[in-house]
């Protein structure tokens, strides 16, 4: 058996997760860049990157992005967070919630 680890880490509302499967899903190619998520506050946004002749397939998942960076690298900007590099592997891009006994609430940057 495969031993899978999973790291976890955030970008002020998004949650980023590296080591997911593979999808058995149809694929579209990255050329320049994708916006993973607007901020209903201030109207910023959280953008991936790619570096030139980087090779990065994504889809919509999940309500959030899969990503397979087969080549190259990408960058995670935003205009009030620390920027994120990518290496080649599996992603999946979503959001933060915070839970309690009675409801559910997606965390707004």
């Amino acid at each position: 058996m495969e031993k899978i680890t999973i790291k976890q880490f955030y970008q002020g509302d998004i949650s980023i997760l590296k080591g997911v499967s593979k999808l058995d899903v149809e694929l579209k190619h990255l050329d320049k860049e994708l916006v993973v998520a607007e901020g209903e506050t201030t109207g910023h946004a959280h953008r991936l990157v790619a570096e030139k002749g980087a090779v990065i397939d994504y889809t919509e998942y999940l309500n959030g992005w899969y990503l397979d960076i087969k080549k190259g690298q990408a960058k995670l900007t935003h205009e009030e967070h620390e920027v994120y590099t990518f290496a080649p592997g599996k992603y999946y891009f979503g959001h933060q919630y915070e839970y309690d006994e009675l409801t559910e609430r997606r965390v707004q940057d």
